[in-house]
């Protein structure tokens, strides 16, 4: 049964850890967007930080209801789910997840109460914003490689599973994932992996939900530069390896030229029951895929077994 305008109430996470330099624009984004307040819970998780980020969140949490502030020692962003989730934490419909140094767009919550049909999991496109003023589009790779308005069965998971922006599930679904792993990076990869193995229906919306902050310093997706971060990687991609996840592995391999250099000095080989096979792509992308799936080495650090 499809939900009316305004049906939906919606839960955004936040993990915060040292942003106090850009928390209150995630804070004020949601305060002023186009939904009812009334309809939202904005759950805040203070990570451990050392700056002033709790201060700054609890002088907005003491004036606006619906924000809801945490404080936890540190485990990064995956134990930041696992907390939130252990405590069940989460009450509203949907849940989306808003990093502390970005933002929603404005009718964000709007187009997706009003698009969505009830699906299990939503994606939108979003903007990638360089700390300039400017912003460029990022579409969903959805839009990109198969434009689904709507399916309701066989879903695959595509090869490109990077991030959580833009993206919207069901309370139910954030539920039944399992654990991530704490203190490692990219567990949004693994996040987005749990989400497609347990939605049975998702829709894609062809509307900007999301500013991603990408060239933040520190941002973990600039911090590829060090022997610890490599170490770091590589526990995450130990963890789709035992999730059996092929795909958002060899999509790693093939973006993280210093991942591989590691995987081939230490002799490190992945091992799953299948190969990688980019489903949910055209065809020529596929073959895209496929030929930078070779010809960067990163087949070499997949075994196939039986």
């Amino acid at each position: 049964m499809t939900k009316k305008l305004n049906d939906y109430s919606f839960t955004i996470i936040t993990p915060a850890y040292n942003t106090a330099k850009y928390i209150e624009n995630n804070i004020k984004a949601i305060i002023n967007s186009k939904y009812d307040l009334n309809k939202i819970e904005h759950i805040i998780v203070d990570d451990g930080s050392t700056d002033n980020t709790y201060q700054i969140v609890k002088k907005y949490a003491n004036k606006y209801p619906h924000i809801k502030l945490y404080k936890k020692p540190n485990s990064n962003w995956g134990g930041v789910m696992n907390y939130i989730r252990k405590n069940k934490l989460v009450h509203n419909d949907y849940v989306t997840i808003n990093d502390s140094d970005d933002v929603i767009m404005p009718k964000a919550l709007f187009y997706v109460n009003k698009y969505s049909h009830n699906e299990d999991l939503i994606f939108g496109n979003f903007y990638k914003w360089n700390g300039k003023h400017i912003n460029i589009l990022a579409q969903s790779y959805y839009y990109a490689f198969k434009r689904v308005a709507s399916s309701k069965k066989n879903i695959k998971i595509p090869p490109f599973i990077w991030m959580s922006h833009g993206v919207y599930f069901k309370k139910n679904t954030f539920y039944q994932m399992h654990d991530l792993k704490e203190h490692v990076p990219y567990q949004d990869n693994v996040l987005m992996a749990e989400l497609f193995n347990h939605a049975n229906s998702i829709r894609y919306i062809n509307k900007c939900l999301e500013k991603y902050f990408e060239s933040r310093p520190n941002n973990s997706s600039n911090f590829i530069k060090d022997e610890k971060s490599i170490l770091l990687l590589s526990e995450n991609a130990k963890v789709l390896e035992k999730n059996n996840l092929v795909d958002p592995l060899a999509t790693i391999l093939i973006y993280f030229k210093r991942l591989r250099k590691y995987c081939k000095k230490h002799k490190i080989v992945f091992k799953f029951k299948q190969k990688p096979k980019f489903k949910n792509v055209n065809p020529l992308m596929r073959l895209l895929v496929y030929m930078t799936y070779y010809f960067s080495g990163a087949n070499k650090f997949i075994k196939i077994v039986k």
